[in-house]
């Protein structure tokens, strides 16, 4: 039996689906070969005639357009009416009265009546400097009877008008009086310390610092900056300019991803020792004595305040509270620093006992009977664990009535004593009157040596009730608004926001050192002999801005601050602290 040679009939079929495949391809290439020569006739209406060219679509764009409604016609605009034309066309073209625009002849007699019509101005009858008040209201004839006005009234002489003298006096700027008393020979001339003698100087590799007097002889940097340094006429002559005895540091933050705001840091330090001296100053501490304080706490305080007496300065008054459910001082008034008088300190200090409730408020009502004297820092040091439990007992009030009535008069330095202290009130209560907090956690056996760290650190004042101004209309927000006094063994720091492209940040600084008022000018260059400064300036302006809100919404009592609050934390990705103490 032989095989037959050939294909077997799976592969006739495998040829026969091949074929198909090829035909079919062919058919349906021919079709649409077809197809995209055909024409299809639209009409969509009967007024429109059929598009030729279905293809075309801007042929398509020209039907759509002819079968929206044709706008109507404008009304053509007025034709103007030709020059020369209407009744009072001749009046208008008529020339004037020769007589009423030639210029009349010049003559001797015309020139002395002009000059006879002139007044002379009178001289002033009383010789003088400046002439600051002109003008005095005062009673020449009185007609109704003032006994029953609830206050006395006081009788000016009457004093001699000075003829044409001006309504307004202008500010005179600070150079122009030093120039003016130099040459009247008063007190208060330009000398050793005078705005004039301030150099234009680059301290540390800083900034310029220049004075008013410099910066007045040259074109100013900005705006900002000349309403600055024309410093107005009352207590110019007993305000001490110091650019030249401080430094300025600034570090600048600018984000890509922020394209409005630049943040700034700025500390500002003296010098050297010779510079500002160290100011005598009025030390107040004020001991917790109650028994949430435990006689293990109190026990360790009693030998930080025996310590912290010993390191008093030798020209320093001081004063020792203890407060529970009452507040006790050690001296009825601002006690020398004499051996004798730390000794009854010391002694006041060792017989405290932990007893009685918390009235942290009555503490601070007593701390406000202390007289300050002008020139000397007063300075209290709070030792406390902060637990109000009689009296005024919510922190917030405590924080708002207390900064209320203090307006920064004290510097408040508030210490918690313990891991489980009210760091709210501590925290919130120094920062709005001048301080700072610290809370030990490590122990009541680290008490003393935090309480001696902590007065160390404020032992030091070279500039007293320290103000910051910035020009009205200058686009910044810096804070703390109320800053803390300048220390020789730190430097003074704010933080501030201005917008992107500002080239400099102008702002004045006034203290006080002693019995002088001291004031500063500094224009520092934002793009020049600046640090450049990483993301912590940035989220520590924010924190800051947040403890403003804090304090604002204490003083007031605006719970609108709130939502403020919670904005900026927002933005800035910070959670607020003590949120829920507010």
């Amino acid at each position: 039996m032989t095989l037959r040679n050939g294909p077997t009939f799976g592969q006739q079929h495998i040829r026969a689906a091949l074929v198909a495949c090829v035909v079919s391809l062919a058919l349906h290439a021919a079709i649409i070969a077809l197809m995209s020569r055909a024409q299809v006739r639209v009409r969509f209406f009967p007024a429109i005639e059929a598009v030729e060219e279905w293809a075309n679509p801007v042929r398509l764009v020209e039907i759509i357009r002819e079968l929206a409604f044709p706008p109507p016609e404008s009304p053509k605009p007025p034709e103007r009416a030709e020059p020369g034309a209407g009744p009072a066309a001749g009046q208008l073209a008529r020339a004037p009265d020769e007589s009423l625009t030639e210029v009349p002849p010049l003559t001797a007699d015309r020139m002395k009546a002009a000059a006879e019509a002139l007044q002379v101005p009178a001289a002033a009858t009383e010789p003088g400097l400046w002439q600051l008040r002109q003008e005095i209201l005062a009673i020449e004839k009185p007609i109704v009877a003032d006994e029953v006005a609830a206050l006395p009234r006081r009788r000016i002489p009457k004093i001699e008008r000075v003829s044409q003298a001006p309504d307004v006096v202008f500010p005179v700027d600070r150079r122009t009086m030093e120039q003016a008393l130099a040459a009247a020979g008063l007190p208060g001339a330009a000398g050793a310390t005078g705005r004039a003698e301030v150099e234009r100087s680059v301290v540390g590799g800083v900034g310029d610092m220049k004075g008013p007097a410099e910066m007045e002889s040259e074109t100013p940097a900005s705006e900002e900056l000349a309403s600055l340094t024309k410093a107005p006429v009352p207590g110019a002559r007993e305000i001490r300019p110091i650019e030249k005895h401080l430094k300025a540091r600034m570090s600048v933050y600018a984000s890509f991803w922020e394209p409005k705001h630049a943040y700034f840091k700025i500390e500002i330090e003296r010098i050297g020792p010779e510079t500002l001296p160290v100011l005598p100053k009025d030390f107040v501490f004020v001991q917790d004595c109650s028994a949430s304080m435990s006689e293990q706490k109190l026990f360790f305080c009693r030998q930080g305040l025996t310590n912290c007496l010993t390191r008093l300065g030798p020209e320093d008054r001081f004063n020792l509270i203890g407060f529970r459910d009452e507040a006790e001082m050690c001296f009825t008034n601002w006690a020398e620093n004499t051996a004798d008088n730390v000794e009854k300190a010391q002694a006041f200090a060792m017989d405290m006992k932990a007893t009685g409730n918390t009235d942290i408020y009555t503490a601070a009502k007593k701390l406000m009977e202390s007289r300050q004297t002008p020139g000397r820092p007063l300075i209290a040091f709070l030792i406390t664990d902060g637990r109000a439990t009689a009296g005024l007992r919510r922190s917030t009030d405590i924080i708002g009535e207390f900064s209320r009535a203090n307006e920064g008069r004290v510097s408040v330095c508030a210490m918690g004593t313990s891991q489980t202290a009210n760091e709210y009130l501590l925290d919130l209560l120094s920062y709005c009157n001048r301080g700072d907090a610290y809370v030990e956690t490590r122990g009541r056996w680290e008490i003393p040596v935090s309480m001696v760290k902590q007065m160390l650190a404020m032992s030091r004042p070279v500039l007293s009730e320290v103000k910051f101004r910035f020009p009205d209309d200058s686009p910044r927000e810096t804070y703390p608004t109320q800053t803390s006094n300048l220390y020789a063994d730190r430097p003074l720091t704010i933080h501030g926001r201005r917008p992107k492209g500002a080239k400099n940040v102008v702002f004045q600084a006034v203290g006080r050192a002693g019995d002088a008022i001291c004031d500063m000018v500094f224009d520092l260059s934002m793009e020049k002999d600046v640090t450049e400064g990483d993301k912590t300036i940035r989220l520590n302006w924010a924190k800051q801005k947040i403890y403003y809100l804090m304090g604002q919404c204490a003083r007031k009592g605006e719970r609108a601050l709130l939502d403020q609050m919670r904005e900026t934390a927002k933005t800035y990705h910070i959670a607020i602290p003590y949120e829920k103490e507010m």
